[in-house]
């Protein structure tokens, strides 16, 4: 039988380790919001894919009256109503503003178990549904199944006077994005008439990072009053330092007028993948000398006892809390091919053995 890649191996193992769902990016909405009856996973929010639990997020919200200051639109979002004047150029938070201008509101987004959330709290009114609460108070910003999967009441059975728990939609740049410079994530509700280009140029971002944030293709369709991610960069704060999002967000550090990840602080691109969980589950199964039980069938077969514990321990190393404690990837490079010619010069010393007696049989 062939040796067994050590490389098979080594990436073989890693992939184990990966939650299943850890897309670089987030799936679009695409309007199977709209049917409450319908329960799609993707309509509870955007799935957590990185250790980080909480950063600063966006969405964007159409003046509308009762909710056309901003006070009233702190007020229904749960946001800063002082932040959102300031951001909108907007002298006195209870200063008017004018019908359907978009307004960009700060929050904070929390991964909530396996989906970026952030919460919002709303007073029922006489005849409010899940539907109306999700798509006209809202504007989209949540969905008629998530507030049924977060409230007590069937939605056409609620008590005026109730407070609901909203569930807002959010998300956090991924590992991939925060390397490429984007510093937040901003959730816009699409209007009528709007592009992915259109969109991208108002917020100085490329159409490219758009439709990659959203799993988009260049001839994918958008829908009016469905939310699509808009990945905000520190290119653009280099160009327009004085832009809403231009602060630094934990973990990247500033050098002037943009900014940067901190070295420091830069996890290993795999390993900032898994959930909590499941290191813990591959920790306990290392620990235990059970790691078979996670590999794939033709892994445990074929690879070597001392391989797969050599590379589990190496992995160990990089799971460290302390990251001053992590092996640099370099290091990792070092050790895993350091590995690969102690492999190699095993297999030929093993060649050499059965030279002679192949040999011997062939006289």
């Amino acid at each position: 039988m062939e040796s067994f890649s050590f490389y098979t191996l080594s990436i073989a193992l890693f992939l184990c380790l990966c939650y299943d769902t850890t897309h670089c990016q987030q799936a679009y909405l695409n309007n199977s919001q709209l049917n409450c009856t319908s329960d799609p996973s993707i309509s509870k929010g955007y799935l957590c894919n990185r250790p980080l639990q909480t950063c600063k997020s966006y969405v964007t919200f159409r003046s509308q009256p009762p909710y056309d200051t901003a006070k009233s639109i702190a007020d229904l979002l749960g946001s800063d109503a002082s932040l959102i004047a300031s951001i909108n150029n907007v002298s006195n938070i209870f200063d008017s503003i004018p019908a359907d201008k978009l307004s960009t509101v700060p929050i904070t987004c929390l991964c909530s178990g396996t989906i970026y959330q952030y919460y919002a709290h709303y007073t029922a009114k006489k005849s409010d549904t899940y539907f109306h609460i999700a798509n006209d108070t809202y504007q989209g910003l949540t969905t008629c199944q998530a507030l049924t999967g977060q409230n007590y009441y069937n939605s056409g059975d609620i008590p005026v006077g109730t407070e609901l728990t909203v569930p807002v939609r959010c998300a956090c740049p991924t590992e991939n994005q925060t390397e490429n410079g984007v510093i937040s994530l901003l959730d816009y509700m699409v209007k009528r008439n709007d592009t992915v280009l259109s969109i991208a140029k108002a917020f100085g971002v490329s159409v490219w990072s758009v439709l990659e944030a959203n799993m988009l293709s260049q001839n994918s369709t958008i829908y009016p009053f469905t939310p699509i991610l808009v990945p905000l960069e520190s290119e653009t704060c280099t160009t327009n330092p004085g832009s809403f999002f231009c602060d630094c967000p934990n973990g990247y550090a500033a050098d002037g007028v943009s900014c940067k990840t901190d070295p420091r602080k830069f996890p290993i691109k795999w390993i900032a993948l898994l959930e909590r969980n499941l290191v813990s589950h591959f920790i306990a199964m290392t620990k235990e000398d059970r790691l078979h039980q996670i590999l794939q069938p033709q892994v445990a077969r074929e690879a070597s006892r001392e391989d797969i514990h050599a590379i589990a321990n190496l992995a160990m190393r990089c799971l460290r809390l302390n990251g001053k404690k992590r092996p640099t990837m370099k290091e990792v490079s070092m050790e895993l091919e350091a590995l690969r010619i102690s492999q190699k010069g095993l297999e030929n010393f093993q060649m050499l053995r059965e030279f002679p007696r192949a040999s011997f049989i062939e006289r």
